[in-house]
């Protein structure tokens, strides 16, 4: 039975394991986009941005805040188009590539940031470990889902597999009680 996983992507339920998902880079890319701009919001909720600043001033600064989460937004999601492409031998090995490919692409885009030059930008090197720790976070929250899921999609087709051998095994009993019943009845056929 065709499921779909992340990205879209059909397969049957034998091969939803951990070891055969493909992030389509769509996906991922619409996917970076919408997290980076939820995380820069944590920038407006901030009230003491409100009370010092005009809000024109607030809202440059938060389109700033926005396009910085959105590079390393970007960085993550290649990275995980990439890792979601190299065999894996388990859900663990998956899980370790995402998480390590999330917190590579963390580090590719605060880097890239800071060789920029952004304007704006916190330099110093607790600021910067702050925001990569914070991505990293995230990225064990996301691989904690995809466990979730990886798990919840094997035990249903378990669970699928299980129903397919019972209903074979009572359509064949039903059929070995019709075949003994017709020799009864019929007993020269």
């Amino acid at each position: 039975m065709p499921v779909a996983l992340p990205g879209g992507n059909p397969v049957n339920a034998a091969e939803t394991s951990s070891t055969h998902w493909r992030l389509s880079g769509i996906t991922a890319m619409q996917w970076a986009l919408l997290i980076a701009m939820l995380m820069s919001t944590q920038y407006l909720v901030q009230p003491f941005v409100w009370k010092y600043w005009p809000i024109q001033d607030v809202l440059l600064g938060w389109i700033e805040v926005a396009r910085d989460r959105v590079v390393v937004a970007l960085f993550i999601a290649s990275a995980l188009i990439l890792v979601t492409r190299m065999p894996a031998t388990s859900m663990g090995v998956r899980a370790a590539l995402i998480a390590l490919a999330i917190l590579a692409g963390a580090m590719a885009g605060e880097f890239v940031l800071l060789a920029v030059g952004t304007p704006g930008i916190r330099t110093d090197i607790p600021s910067i470990a702050g925001r990569i720790a914070q991505w990293s976070g995230l990225a064990l929250c996301v691989v904690g889902l995809y466990c979730l899921w990886v798990r919840e999609n094997e035990a249903r087709a378990k669970a699928r597999a299980s129903q397919l051998r019972r209903s074979t095994s009572e359509a064949l009993l039903v059929q070995t009680h019709l075949q003994a019943l017709r020799k009864q009845i019929e007993p020269h056929f």
